[in-house]
């Protein structure tokens, strides 16, 4: 009589699923052991990491690369250009499309050499994660010229990996130079957070924006409410009273006396809404001809130099 080979019994539903995570649970640990090992391995070590016992551990491995070879005789400081020291984290976030705040940008060197969003200190076997301590300086609006420090120090870390980007970071530091011309206060600062929320956003979702294109819509709902600069001679939007034409010095206006107080008042010449000072120390006379009867830029006087 032959013996019967015992019949091992049919696994329930419930069973294979418990199995089949046990054995994915053993080869990530193998996994797991095999990075340990590949990251003990200094790159002076090796270049290139040891094969690992799956396809997933090999695509995880982290890549090691050749340190660069170092000059034999050595540079003078003064013989390099200066660059821009940037922590690591930092660099990190902006290569990676993060919302940066480019006051850390600004910070004395002994402060941003320790600057990071957190820390992880390792305590045996677990990993305690410190948050950095709240910086009041972080919390500032910038100025214009504190801007454009911090945005080309910004720009020269994303242009160093990604210098196709240069022309569309230049047209968004131009954009925002065009923004604190015209409206007055931080207009461009509070569109920069908001437009720079907005793209570290989308780029998470796998979308870049193209920063060289102004938001308009964006940039309407910023400045509603608020008057844009304005020249106070011609009311025009494109230059400041300063650069306006009516301010140019003319020839006659100087020519009378050498007290400024004998000077025709511009305001009056030329100011569409006239002269606004209640006790006004310049004369209210024509510029131009020097009458009590108009201004520079009154018709009459122009037909009074066309007859001469």
């Amino acid at each position: 009589m032959s013996k019967t080979r015992a019949t091992r019994p049919k696994k329930t539903p419930m069973e294979e699923v418990v199995s089949g995570l046990m054995d994915e649970l053993k080869e990530l640990r193998k996994e797991v052991s095999a990075l340990k090992r590949a990251e003990a391995i200094t790159p002076e070590q090796q270049v290139t990491v040891p094969a690992a016992t799956s396809s997933s551990a090999q695509s995880m491995a982290p890549v090691y690369h050749q340190p660069p070879v170092m000059m034999a005789t050595p540079i003078p400081s003064s013989s390099l250009p200066d660059i821009d020291i940037v922590p690591p984290s930092i660099k990190k976030e902006i290569l990676k499309g993060k919302d940066i705040n480019l006051a850390s940008l600004l910070l004395p060197l002994k402060d941003r050499r320790y600057l990071g969003s957190e820390r992880d200190l390792q305590i045996g076997d677990e990993i305690l994660t410190l948050k950095s301590k709240k910086d009041n300086r972080l919390l500032k609006d910038l100025t214009i010229a504190e801007f454009i420090k911090a945005f080309n120090i910004f720009k020269r870390v994303m242009c160093s990996q990604y210098p196709n980007r240069r022309d569309e970071l230049d047209n968004y530091l131009s954009f925002i130079i065009d923004i604190s011309a015209k409206f007055p206060g931080f207009a461009f600062y509070q569109y920069h957070l908001q437009f720079s929320a907005k793209s570290a956003e989308y780029f998470e979702q796998g979308i870049r924006m193209d920063w060289g294109t102004p938001d308009t819509s964006m940039l309407n709902l910023i400045v509603a409410g608020h008057k844009a600069n304005a020249c106070s001679l011609c009311q025009a939007f494109d230059h400041s009273t300063s650069f306006c034409s009516l301010t140019a010095d003319k020839p006659a206006a100087n020519a009378t006396s050498t007290d400024s107080r004998d000077s025709p008042c511009k305001f009056f010449n030329y100011s569409v809404k006239g002269c606004f000072k209640k006790h006004c120390i310049y004369r209210h006379i024509c510029a131009s001809c020097f009458s009590s009867t108009h201004k520079a830029n009154d018709p009459q006087c122009h037909k009074a130099r066309k007859q001469d």
